[in-house]
């Protein structure tokens, strides 16, 4: 879990996993705003401050109000199919070993996701406290 508070770095020479927390503030978040009209603190609406569920847990933005619902899994899913959407990621950034610049893109639909999945260890501290990678597991 990068952390944007220190810039969110990754260690790239590593195999990293990246989340996205999906929350009200989220485009994955497939709820229609409450009928009462718009919350900032329910949702994202233009113009407002694009914010995270997080925000709140660090202090950043009120707490959300009670009665909030959440996401589920089937409600991101439905999301993701039924808004035929596609989600890129770019990672770039320079290779402190070489000062190489690294740029990785990728575009994931519904069909590529899988849900409730973990990726197979392939990271271990070896005797000596190294960091041991098996890219062969990777």
């Amino acid at each position: 879990h990068p952390d944007d508070e220190l810039g969110a770095m990754l260690l790239l020479s590593m195999p990293s996993v990246v989340v996205h927390r999906v929350d009200a503030w989220s485009p994955l978040w497939g709820e229609e705003p409450t009928a009462g009209g718009h919350d900032p603190r329910r949702a994202f609406a233009f113009p407002d401050v694009a914010q995270r569920a997080i925000d709140a847990e660090s202090g950043c933005r009120e707490v959300e109000p009670p009665g909030m619902a959440h996401p589920t899994l089937e409600g991101v899913s439905r999301r993701l199919r039924e808004g035929q959407l596609e989600i890129l990621c770019v990672v770039e950034g320079i290779v402190p070993a070489t000062s190489s610049t690294l740029q990785a893109r990728h575009s994931y639909t519904a069909e590529d996701l899988v849900f409730n999945a973990t990726f197979q260890t392939c990271v271990f501290r070896g005797a000596d406290g190294a960091a041991l990678i098996d890219f062969n597991a990777f």
